[in-house]
């Protein structure tokens, strides 16, 4: 029996039984929600063949899982994810929706010699605009020496920490 795979902008909210081919944009971090009590979650960013991307997120345990399976740049076939509304917050390009992973989710490697090769774009924050992420959540990009890495903590079963100190061209 042959496999229907469908493009990201045919899946709607409520879908079911449907099948993508979707290539890792990228694989966020474990982040904590801004709820009481607060949540563990991971965010992802695919794209299809066809480059509409979709804002996929997982929740505390099923981050485990697919934090496991799904690599940068590597293709999966993903199917029956929740389908939802895009937050705005987190809507990217013209598709509307964004995908929960959960138990319910099927991601099956895609067999291929060579993945597609994506732009490997970084958008980097100088230096002297650090100061604006202190205290926050946000994640940015900087270019730098890694002069001291200090050893790598255990912060919980299933998440590591380690500090470095950088300094950069300056």
């Amino acid at each position: 029996m042959s496999r229907h795979i469908s493009s990201v902008l045919d899946i709607q909210k409520g879908a079911e039984k449907w099948t993508v081919l979707a290539q890792v944009v990228h694989r966020g971090h474990n982040q904590l929600t801004r709820e009481v009590p607060p949540r563990r979650i991971m965010r992802f960013l695919l794209t299809d063949t066809e480059g509409t991307k979709v804002s996929v997120v997982t929740y505390e345990q099923h981050i485990k899982i697919f934090s496991k399976f799904l690599q940068p740049y590597q293709r999966y076939y993903v199917s029956n994810a929740i389908v939802v509304p895009a937050d705005p917050t987190y809507k990217v390009g013209s598709y509307e929706c964004s995908w929960i992973l959960n138990y319910k989710t099927l991601i099956e490697n895609y067999a291929e010699p060579v993945p597609p090769m994506l732009p490997c774009v970084f958008e980097l924050t100088n230096f002297s605009d650090l100061h604006k992420y202190a205290d926050s959540d946000n994640l940015c990009n900087i270019r730098g020496f890694v002069i001291h890495a200090f050893p790598v903590k255990q912060v919980d079963p299933d998440c590591t920490s380690r500090d470095i100190i950088i300094v950069n061209e300056e």
